[in-house]
C-alpha cells in the first residue's frame, strides 16, 4: 500500500463507486455547504442481504477496532476508522499526484458474527443521501478485505491495512489540535475553525456560524469524540447538530499535521467532513 504525502478536501464529479460526489444538495439542486444531503433516496436503493466477505478471519464478538488506510476495485483511496462499539466511518476518493482528493464519506454501525464484521445500517452522504451495505474480514496481521455496495448493488471490493503514523492506541491529546485551522468541506467550502485548550470549538463558513466541541474519546484510544452546531441562516443546515469523531496525525516526519472532523445528525439525513492541515514547526 502506497503512503501518501498529503491529504487534499475538495469536490469531485464522476464518482463510480458511490454514483455521486462531494457535498450534498439543496431540494432545488444547489450545491450544499456542508456535506451529504437530505433528498430521499430513490425506490430502487434498497438494502439487500450484506455482501460475502473473503476467506480471512476475525475473532467472533470482538470488533477489528482502528484506523485503515487502503483502496477499492474502483481505483479509489479510502481512510476508514472503527470505533470499539462497533460504530465506523469511511471517506473515500481518488489519488491525483499523490494528493487523497475527497469524494464523499459513509458511517453506519456493524457488528461481528460468524467471523466477519458487516453493516446493514451503512448511509452513503452524496449529493443524496443512500442506503448501502458493508461486510469486511480481518487478518491477523490487521489488514482489512471485504465489499461496500450502496442500495442493492453489487458493490466494490475494499482493501486496507493500519499504518505507522497514527497509534491508535494512544490517547488523543487536545494540545495537539488546540488553536485556529483553515479547514474545508466535502464541496470545497473554506472554513475558519478554533479549538481552545478545554475543546470548545467556534467557527466561521462565510457568514455562517459554527460551534460545538471535541475531546479525547473515554475509550482512551487516539480519537475525539466531536459535537458540531450549525447557526442560523445563511447556514447550510440553520439549527442542525452533528456527533462524531475528529481525528489528527502527522504522516511523515517534517509533515504538516492533519486535522479532520466527520459526523452526522441525530436522523443520519446529512453529513459533515472538515478537514485541514497545518505546520508542526
Amino acid at each position: 500500500m502506497r503512503k501518501r504525502d498529503s491529504f487534499m478536501v475538495t469536490a469531485l464529479l464522476g464518482m463510480v463507486l458511490c454514483g455521486g460526489c462531494g457535498g450534498g444538495g439543496d431540494d432545488d439542486g444547489n450545491a450544499s455547504h456542508g456535506g451529504g444531503g437530505s433528498s430521499a433516496p430513490p425506490a430502487e436503493a434498497v438494502a439487500g442481504p450484506p455482501p460475502p466477505a473473503p476467506p480471512v478471519s476475525t475473532p467472533d464478538g470482538k470488533v477489528p477496532e482502528g484506523f485503515y488506510v487502503g483502496t477499492t476495485s474502483d481505483g479509489y483511496e479510502h481512510r476508514t476508522f472503527i470505533l470499539e462499539d462497533g460504530r465506523y466511518f469511511m471517506v473515500f476518493g481518488p489519488a491525483v499526484t499523490g494528493v487523497f482528493i475527497l469524494a464523499g464519506m459513509l458511517e453506519g454501525h456493524g457488528h461481528v458474527d460468524d467471523g466477519a464484521f458487516t453493516s446493514e445500517d451503512l448511509k452513503f452522504f452524496l449529493p443524496v443521501t443512500l442506503p448501502g451495505r458493508l461486510g469486511l474480514r480481518f487478518t491477523d496481521d490487521g489488514r482489512l478485505q471485504g465489499t461496500v455496495a450502496k442500495g442493492s448493488g453489487t458493490g466494490s471490493s475494499v482493501d486496507g491495512g493500519k499504518v505507522a503514523w497514527l497509534d491508535y492506541d494512544a490517547p488523543a491529546r487536545l494540545a495537539d489540535v488546540a488553536g485556529p485551522w483553515a479547514m474545508r468541506d466535502m464541496s470545497g467550502n473554506g472554513f475558519q475553525v478554533r479549538i481552545a485548550a478545554d475543546g470548545a470549538l467556534t467557527g466561521t463558513q462565510g457568514a455562517c456560524a459554527l460551534s460545538g466541541a471535541i475531546s479525547p474519546r473515554a475509550s482512551g484510544k487516539n480519537v475525539f469524540d466531536v459535537s458540531l452546531a450549525y447557526g442560523e441562516a445563511p447556514c447550510r443546515f440553520p439549527g442542525a447538530a452533528f456527533s462524531g469523531i475528529a481525528v489528527s496525525y502527522v504522516p511523515k516526519a517534517g509533515a504538516a499535521r492533519e486535522f479532520f472532523l466527520t459526523g452526522v445528525d441525530r436522523w443520519r439525513l446529512n453529513g459533515f467532513f472538515i478537514y485541514g492541515a497545518r505546520s508542526t514547526s
